[in-house]
């Protein structure tokens, strides 16, 4: 069998308020109690329990998209490339994983699902690779997107990136040679 389809039974006590809770909202969303639990389980693997180490904050979107719109853009293009730099890389290693194409698509894939950053796009022509990231945070985010993985990309993979921003997307194109994408580069 798969390992990645094993499963483990486990039997859990939980507050009734929760379990009410937990009712609720997989009626809500039409999907079952263990679907909406392994779910739960599934985000604090994958992502709160490294924010919990490395100090996220959690902030209504309009807030920091206020912050963003009264900020100096020289500034959060600064702040960018700074955490760009470091970040990323920094981030895929915590989690345990080598710095490679497919950890740095599932660091992408964790600020979309649970960050919400963006949704996106990954496509490849050959061995170009294209991610488009959508949001809907105005100019400036695509700028500190933009700034941010661009680093990244540079500082992870040592290739030059094209990035385009607009209001509502960030396009990155970026070639890797197979010797590049699938092992530890770094």
């Amino acid at each position: 069998m798969d390992s990645k389809k094993r499963t483990v039974l486990r039997t859990i006590r939980v507050p009734l308020e929760i379990d009410r809770v937990i009712q609720l909202d997989a009626s809500v969303k039409g999907i079952s109690e263990n679907v909406l639990l392994n779910l739960i389980l599934r985000r604090y693997v994958e992502s709160y329990r490294y924010e919990e180490k490395i100090g996220v904050i959690v902030l209504p979107k309009v807030a920091f998209r206020n912050i963003l719109e009264n900020s100096d853009e020289s500034i959060i293009e600064k702040i960018a490339r700074d955490q760009g730099r470091e970040d990323p890389k920094e981030m895929i290693r915590f989690s345990g994983n080598e710095i490679n194409l497919d950890s740095f698509l599932k660091f992408l894939s964790q600020l979309s699902r649970y960050n919400n950053w963006f949704s996106y796009e990954h496509s490849m022509i050959g061995n170009e690779h294209i991610i488009i990231l959508h949001h809907d945070m105005g100019a400036r985010w695509s700028k500190f997107m933009g700034g941010y993985l661009s680093e990244a990309v540079q500082n992870l993979f040592g290739v030059a990136i094209q990035v385009e921003e607009q209001n509502s997307y960030v396009s990155l194109r970026f070639t890797l040679w197979n010797n590049i994408q699938n092992s530890n580069v770094l």
